[in-house]
């Protein structure tokens, strides 16, 4: 990663760190903070992904390395600092369900053209804000984020690190 990409990422997690920084000690005593990674986006080296090629395939799937890598060193930072904070990675549980795979085995959105609920390109004052544009149209704001299957297993994945922290709730 180069240049802006680089900079993004360290304003990013210097935003959440500042905000676990800031949590109120008068908390529930049994609250736990943790800060989920990426998951595996669109799978890698897939010959048939719409408009990603397997290069560019293989470089969101670096980005989403870095991108948990560096909030995984974040949260060691604040742990070391004695913030009550754990990271939860997500990657391996996604392995062969990205957004490339077939319909069935993708917990990931691809992109996506067409509007798919409340909150979509057109449900708000300046459509183009943030807009993926194929020239044509916006692409949904569920593109390349976790499906129904998706959200599940972001579910699992924390409930399983809750867990293996012997965090029992309320």
């Amino acid at each position: 990663m180069v240049g802006t990409e680089e900079a993004n990422v360290k304003n990013i997690v210097e935003s959440i760190d500042s905000r676990v920084q800031n949590y109120s000690p008068a908390r529930g005593k049994k609250a736990q903070i943790v800060l989920m990674g990426y998951p595996e986006i669109t799978g890698t080296g897939v010959l048939d992904c719409g408009a990603f090629d397997p290069d560019e395939q293989n470089m969101m799937q670096r980005m989403a390395e870095h991108f948990s890598a560096e909030e995984n060193k974040m949260v060691q930072t604040a742990k070391a600092a004695g913030v009550e904070v754990s990271f939860a990675n997500p990657m391996p549980a996604f392995q062969g369900h990205g957004a490339c795979k077939p319909e069935g085995e993708r917990w990931i959105t691809p992109v996506t053209f067409a509007k798919t609920g409340p909150g979509d390109f057109g449900d708000v004052d300046d459509v183009w804000s943030g807009c993926m544009f194929d020239g044509f149209r916006c692409a949904s704001r569920t593109s390349m984020h976790p499906n129904a299957a998706g959200a599940r297993a972001y579910a699992g994945v924390l409930t399983t690190h809750l867990q293996a922290l012997g965090y029992t709730g309320w």
